[in-house]
This record gives C-alpha cells, sequence and structure tokens, in this order.
C-alpha cells in the first residue's frame, strides 16, 4: 500500500480491513485486532491496516511516535499472545497532517489465529470474538492452504468469465468427460469446472485456470514470469553470439505448442549414405526435446521469479526449470520417482493430449536419446532449479 491509499483508509470508515487506535498501551485492543486482521474472515485477499495514533473519525490523537513505541509494535507478535504468529510490519508514517504508527497485517496462512487463546474476527468495523460457524470456516481456509499452488485463488481475484469458456467447452471439457456425461449434464460452465478442480471453494478461478484458459495479457500479469525463454547461441558458451531468441507466452498450452514448433525447427538433420540404406539422423530426437520441455511446464515452481529457460549451444541443449525436484532432496533421480507440484496442471496436459501416462515422460526421453545415438542426458538437481 503507498501512502496515498493509506491516507485514504485513514480518512475513510473503518471497515474489516481497517481499525484505529488512539494509544499504543491497549495492548488488548491491537492484539485483538491483529488477530481478527490476520483471520481475514471475509477472504478479501488484502492486507490490513491498523492506524496507532488516530481518533476513530481519522483525525490526529496526538500520539508520539517514537522509536520506542515502533519497537513495541514490531514485536507485539513475538511475545507469544498471537498464534500462530502472523505476518506484520510497523512504520512511521505521517498521513492527513498526523504523525501515526502503521500496523499493516497480512492474511494467515493457517488461520485462525488467536489472540490469548480465542479466536478474533472483523465484522464490519467491529472486532467480535469468532463464532462457531466462523471458526470453521477459517479451518476451512486453512485445509485450503494445504492445497498446491496451483489449487489457490488466484489474487486479486479474477472472474469465470475472464476465462476463454469458449475453448474449456469445446476443446477441454470432451477431454475432460466422457461424451454421454457432458451431454446429460447440463450444469453451467462454472460448475463444471469446479468438478475439475479448476475453482476454489469460493467459485473463483485458481492458477491452474489462469493458466489454461486465460490469455497471455492476464497470464503474465498475473505471473509476470510464466512462460519459457528460448536462446540459440552460436557457440558453446553464453558468451557467444545470439544466433535467435524468443519467448513463449500465454496459457501453458499454447506454450508447448510454441516451443516445440521452435525445437521441431532448429533441429539438424543429416543424411547417411553409407550401405544400402540411406538413413536420416537428427541431432536431437524431437520427442525428448518434447518430453523435457512438458515435464518442465508441469512440473516447474509458479512463484520463482524466473522463466523455463530453454538454451541451445552448439554441443549441447540445457533446459533450466525453475523448482527443485518436488518431493525429493536427494541428488540423483530415483527409479519411478513421481510427485506433481502442480496436479491440476499435471491433469490438464493429461486431458489436452500432451502427457500420456504420468511418470513415463523422463524415461521415455532417455529411451529417445539412446536410440538416436546421443550420450544420455545430465540432470543437474539444486535447491532452486532442476
Amino acid at each position: 500500500m503507498d501512502d496515498a491509499t493509506l491516507a485514504a483508509l485513514m480518512a475513510g470508515k473503518e471497515s474489516e480491513r481497517v481499525e484505529r487506535t488512539v494509544s499504543g498501551n491497549d495492548g488488548d485492543k491491537i492484539g485483538k485486532a491483529v488477530c481478527a486482521l490476520a483471520n481475514d474472515i471475509t477472504d478479501s485477499g488484502g492486507q490490513g491496516v491498523i492506524f496507532v495514533g488516530a481518533n476513530d473519525d481519522g483525525s490526529c490523537a496526538n500520539l508520539t511516535i517514537d522509536d520506542d513505541l515502533l519497537k513495541r509494535l514490531a514485536n507485539f507478535c513475538s511475545s507469544g499472545n498471537v498464534l500462530p504468529k502472523p505476518v506484520i510490519s510497523v512504520d512511521a508514517k505521517k498521513l492527513n497532517g498526523c504523525e501515526v504508527a502503521v500496523i499493516k497485517v497480512n492474511p494467515a496462512f493457517s488461520p485462525p489465529v488467536r489472540y490469548k487463546g480465542r479466536c478474533w474476527v472483523r465484522t464490519g468495523p467491529t472486532t467480535t470474538q469468532a463464532s462457531p460457524d466462523d471458526e470453521r470456516m477459517l479451518s476451512e481456509k486453512r485445509r485450503e492452504g494445504d492445497l498446491s499452488f496451483d489449487q489457490h485463488e488466484v489474487r486479486p481475484p479474477i472472474a469465470v468469465e475472464d476465462l476463454d469458456l469458449l475453448y474449456f467447452g469445446k476443446k477441454y471439457l470432451p477431454n475432460a468427460v466422457a461424451p454421454e456425461v457432458v451431454e446429460q449434464n447440463r450444469r453451467a460452465p462454472e460448475h463444471q469446472m469446479q468438478s475439475l478442480r479448476l475453482l476454489s471453494r469460493n467459485g473463483r478461478p485458481n492458477y491452474a485456470a489462469l493458466l489454461c484458459f486465460c490469455d497471455e495479457g492476464e497470464v503474465r500479469h498475473r505471473l509476470p514470469c510464466a512462460y519459457i525463454q528460448f536462446l540459440r547461441s552460436d557457440g558453446a558458451e553464453r558468451a557467444f553470439p545470439v544466433r535467435h531468441h524468443d519467448a513463449m507466452a500465454g496459457n501453458v498450452f499454447h506454450q508447448i505448442k510454441q516451443i516445440e514448433d521452435l525445437l521441431s525447427i532448429n533441429i539438424s538433420k543429416s543424411l547417411d549414405l553409407g550401405g544400402s540404406r540411406h538413413v536420416v539422423q537428427a541431432d536431437y530426437p524431437l520427442d525428448a526435446l518434447k518430453q523435457y520441455v512438458r515435464n518442465a511446464v508441469m512440473h516447474r515452481d509458479y512463484e520463482f521469479p524466473a522463466p523455463i529457460k530453454v538454451y541451445w549451444f552448439s554441443d549441447r541443449i540445457e533446459i533450466i526449470n525453475p523448482g527443485g525436484l518436488y518431493g525429493y532432496g536427494g541428488r540423483k533421480i530415483p527409479a519411478g520417482f513421481t510427485a506433481y507440484r502442480n496436479p491440476v496442471i499435471a491433469e490438464a496436459l493429461r486431458v489436452m493430449g500432451f502427457v500420456e501416462r504420468f511418470g513415463a515422460g523422463i524415461p521415455a526421453a532417455e529411451k529417445a536419446m539412446k536410440d538416436n545415438g546421443n550420450p544420455p542426458p545430465e540432470y543437474d538437481i539444486d535447491g532452486g532449479h532442476f
């Protein structure tokens, strides 16, 4: 939040995301407010704000904002009274002519948050103790927080209408569900998407839906690094001149088709005239490259601030996938190992025919490399990339 936004919130009415207090010594009021804002019962997804040194009407309370007060507020959640500990920040600000301390409270990843053993929520401008139903809802939010990233609701939210519903209805749904079931079941698209795990419990698109059914602009706006970067070098090192570079963006299906077309164009083929048979030999088997880029799109960490990189050198191709080998901390891929960072995207790639059988991609790529006479592929596994 910038200062202009904060000034407007301070001058406006208290709400489920805004609280004011005249003093920094009212620990119980601040504790309950931090707890309530962290619980975010209205599921706004945005930060809550506490203005310390402001009256209820937003006017100045003339509180002295010194280092001692800021330290006490910053350490407030370290006392053990607010659990699980939420993420907060504390700053001194001059807003609307008033010196105030601003406490920003992030929505909790694992609600319910409790202050001195009790759960608090914001109902409009009022902080109240959570009802049993409130606590049930917060527990459901915690379970949703345990979902994979691709099942989380897009933040800020997007509407079902922002998705390519025509593509979903004409291309995706018939591949995902038996034709006779689609014919008998005439539910609305949002209900069909919900059944295929493409919407959150609130009926809003999740990141899998964004990555499968939104246009390039929307995907890049929400996930700026969710694309594939291609670079063809004239030599064996990155310092050599670049022959060609490109970026494959948009939904994951489009990205895969674009990069596979580009890989096909760059493959060199030679004709072996020896013996009685003429054999066309590719420098790399396209099927192996397809398996590796599809594997990268399926398993990459979409929260990681880097694209998939496909770097083609004179002596090798490097496919660099953001995110380590998910679910495994070793230095070598164990035989038969399969784990899914993005299970809904993995299912979507299977539905659209990019994946025939889960867990078979890397063995198939290795076999294609061997059959083509290439050296075996090398894997570099670390905490940030694969």
